[in-house]
């Protein structure tokens, strides 16, 4: 692999890492809302009982924080990659998107949903099978593999190019746009 294309490489790793460090914090964000809001609910409706027996239960859920917050990370990156062109709002601040690896076109619905289900499986590992995105030559983790997507970086003003282990350039996909610039 060529210098160039070890740089494209990492450069589009650092942005997945970034993307996906929004994302969870979004994630992260919302369930603290509905969280926060079932709290409030809780001793609102039960503000007959004891403090003691009011700080019990909302202790007990804690159980109930983890699986709110499991059911609404599938769901932000199943319906924002197939609603979202692709995109989770992460990824479009960091111009990527995620395309069907043969046809460079949306991802389809099993294709999105076996990868929001190995994305999720991995947070239960430890992210290391995210890991594997940074053995792989065109950086692409389990999830890529296995749902058939790869992710593809926008440029402002220009089409999307594909990574490969050699830069855009190098490949010849932009090849009719640097003509015409």
């Amino acid at each position: 692999m060529s210098k160039n294309g070890r740089t494209y490489k990492n450069s589009m790793l650092k942005r997945r890492i970034f993307a996906f460090t929004l994302d969870l914090f979004l994630v992260t964000m919302i369930n603290k809302v509905i969280i926060n809001s079932y709290v409030l609910y809780l001793q609102t409706v039960f503000y007959h009982f004891s403090p003691g027996k009011q700080a019990e239960l909302v202790a007990s859920l804690e159980s109930v924080f983890l699986s709110v917050f499991a059911l609404l990370f599938l769901c932000y990156h199943s319906l924002s990659l197939s609603l979202g062109n692709g995109q989770t709002p992460g990824k479009i601040l960091f111009a990527i998107r995620i395309v069907d690896k043969k046809s460079e076109s949306q991802l389809k619905l099993w294709q999105v949903l076996g990868r929001t289900f190995l994305y999720s499986a991995s947070c239960l590992f430890f992210f290391l099978p995210l890991a594997l995105s940074f053995v792989t030559p065109r950086g692409n983790g389990i999830h890529d593999l296995f749902s058939s997507s790869k992710c593809v970086h926008i440029k402002r003003g220009e089409r999307a190019h594909v990574y490969t282990e050699k830069t855009p350039t190098e490949v010849g996909v932009d090849r009719d746009y640097q003509q015409a610039a």
